[in-house]
């Protein structure tokens, strides 16, 4: 819910998730960027520009080869944005809208990426003061208590996710492309995961046979 005039910065949704927004009441206006204009609209240090609507061309020179694209949003219209893709929204009216993250086994390898990269930078972030984070037995609780606050997910809560997935899969009774191919995307990002050196010692594991040390 929003009154006319507010607007939220140009952002990709929390680690590659898809989502969608469904208005009610009102109208608004979106601009979206392309996951493959990504080296013009994003710096040496990943950041992307705070509003599409005044670019500063000195921080993003290159920005003028993008192709962004407009529309309008009217009442009863739902959208679908989806993974990494930059967008940009404002209120053209007081608005009542609905949205929702969500993910499927197309997208999962991309979430599992997205979210190990952002551990991966975590860690380099705590190197400093990781021997004594691990000392006191607070290093994975730290990382992940970062994670949590940058997207609300951390390496825990999506791992348990996948296990459950994987779980569910391992159980069904279905034959189909469309299940073999769900079978295949979750397991493989369950492989993943469980290769990864901070999941093999992340306290609670959904897979507890992999915790070491």
């Amino acid at each position: 819910m929003g009154p006319k005039g507010t607007w939220t910065g140009l952002h990709c949704d929390v680690f590659g998730s898809y989502s969608w927004s469904a208005n009610v009441v009102g109208r608004k206006k979106w601009w979206f960027l392309q996951p493959k204009d990504e080296p013009w609209f994003l710096d040496r240090f990943g950041n992307c520009p705070p509003d599409l609507t005044n670019v500063d061309e000195a921080a993003f020179p290159d920005f003028h080869k993008c192709t962004v694209l407009e529309v309008i949003q009217e009442p009863g219209e739902l959208f679908f944005v989806p993974s990494k893709w930059y967008h940009q929204v404002v209120n053209l009216e007081d608005t009542i809208s609905i949205n929702h993250n969500w993910c499927s086994a197309c997208n999962l390898d991309m979430m599992a990426d997205t979210l190990l990269k952002e551990l991966h930078s975590v860690e380099e972030m705590l190197s400093d003061c990781r021997k004594q984070l691990e000392d006191n037995g607070e290093w994975h609780q730290e990382v992940e208590k970062i994670l949590h606050c940058s997207g609300a997910w951390n390496l825990k809560v999506f791992c348990t996710f996948v296990a459950f997935m994987e779980q569910q899969l391992c159980t069904t009774t279905q034959q189909s492309e469309l299940s073999a191919f769900k079978v295949r995307a979750v397991s493989h990002v369950s492989a993943v995961l469980k290769a990864d050196p901070f999941v093999k010692s992340l306290p609670g594991s959904p897979w507890p046979s992999l915790v070491v040390g």
